[in-house]
């Protein structure tokens, strides 16, 4: 466990320009770190942004239409018409899973990042902004992505939720749910993605005192990684 939270509050000297996109007036919630370094910046003009997790806050997927960017926003909870909204993005009621397309018993339809990007004609085009905030989802859509997927993507932000650390019943339950989270981390870095930005949830960090160790952490993150 230590070592799940040393990575996380050792972020890397990967960018220079790390701003903020989206949020309120009095509100960050809901606002994105973007690298705006020359070499991994979303190209004004050309960039492809999706946004996973929209949950009525479309601040973040507004910033990212208005510096240029093609945006197609995803969400299966949100009761709002499919297409292209007023504000410019593009809407589609759909989840991210690792389950390759499919409907689930609450009517959801879920896919993997790859169906969801040739479903959009969107297979051989670089993805420059990646914005995961599928709560219980962020793991199980890594598992099944294949290199040649993630290789597309230039900055992966995600909402990460680590609630599970204090709900395993046997020391083994904790260990599989530990070593689950530092696999996915070790793909990403396999990949090329380096952590640039971590920071607690600004409304609800979720903290708790961790089980066999005794220090109080905060369980929802917010995290950024670039590939340069």
């Amino acid at each position: 466990m230590k070592a799940l939270y040393n990575y996380l509050e050792h972020p890397q000297q990967c960018c220079r320009d790390l701003r903020p996109f989206g949020g309120t007036p009095g509100h960050s919630d809901g606002s994105k770190m973007v690298c705006m370094d020359a070499e991994v910046a979303p190209p004004s003009g050309s960039c492809l942004a999706y946004s996973f997790g929209v949950a009525n806050d479309w601040s973040f997927d507004r910033a990212m239409y208005e510096h240029g960017c093609e945006v197609h926003s995803f969400d299966p909870s949100v009761n709002h018409t499919e297409g292209r909204t007023p504000f410019g993005p593009i809407f589609r009621r759909q989840g991210l899973s690792g389950d390759e397309n499919t409907t689930r018993e609450d009517g959801w339809i879920v896919m993997t990042l790859g169906d969801t990007m040739d479903s959009l004609g969107h297979g051989d085009r670089t993805l420059h902004y990646l914005k995961v905030d599928v709560e219980g989802a962020e793991w199980t859509w890594l598992d099944v992505e294949h290199e040649e997927v993630l290789s597309c993507v230039r900055q992966l932000a995600m909402e990460v939720h680590f609630l599970e650390l204090q709900l395993f019943e046997t020391e083994e339950d904790l260990f599989e749910v530990l070593d689950a989270y530092i696999t996915s981390f070790e793909l990403l870095r396999s990949l090329g993605f380096c952590l640039v930005s971590v920071s607690e949830n600004p409304i609800n960090p979720g903290r708790r005192v961790m089980p066999r160790w005794g220090e109080e952490k905060a369980t929802l993150f917010e995290v950024l990684w670039v590939k340069r």
